[in-house]
C-alpha cells in the first residue's frame, strides 16, 4: 500500500470512529508523528491526531469525553490504535501545560491538515 492510500484508510477509519460519537463535533484532524515531519519508512503506520466539540447536552448529562483514541481506550479496535482525538476543553488543558502532542498540533504543516471545521 502507498503513503496516500494509508492517509485515507487512516483518515476513512478515523470518520468511521467518529460516527461512533454522534454527539462530538471534529472541528481539526491531522497527520501526525513521523508523517508529519517527513521521516516516515514504508512500514511507518499514520499517525491521526485532532480536536472535536462534545454537545453540551451530553456533558450536562455527566456523559463527558475528554478523548478518542490513544491510551484511554482500552478496547482492541485497531482503528483507534493510532488515533487521538481531544475534546476541546481537554486540548485547551493539555495546552496550559505544554503537552508536547497539543504543541505538535499547533505547529502541523498545511499538507497534513486534513479536516478543518469552517
Amino acid at each position: 500500500m502507498n503513503k496516500t492510500d494509508k492517509i485515507n484508510e487512516a483518515y476513512t477509519n478515523t470518520l468511521d470512529v467518529l460516527k461512533e460519537y454522534t454527539d462530538c463535533t471534529p472541528i481539526f484532524i491531522a497527520i501526525s508523528g513521523s508523517t508529519s515531519y517527513g521521516t516516515d519508512l514504508p512500514e511507518s503506520d499514520i499517525d491521526i491526531k485532532g480536536i472535536y466539540i462534545q454537545d453540551l447536552d451530553s456533558i450536562l448529562r455527566m456523559e463527558y469525553i475528554e478523548q478518542i483514541g490513544g491510551d484511554s481506550e482500552k478496547s482492541k479496535d485497531d482503528r483507534k490504535k493510532d488515533l487521538v482525538l481531544y475534546e476541546f476543553s481537554r486540548f485547551v488543558e493539555l495546552l496550559s501545560n505544554n503537552n508536547p502532542n497539543i504543541i505538535e498540533l499547533l505547529n502541523i504543516s498545511e499538507d497534513c491538515v486534513l479536516y478543518e471545521h469552517d
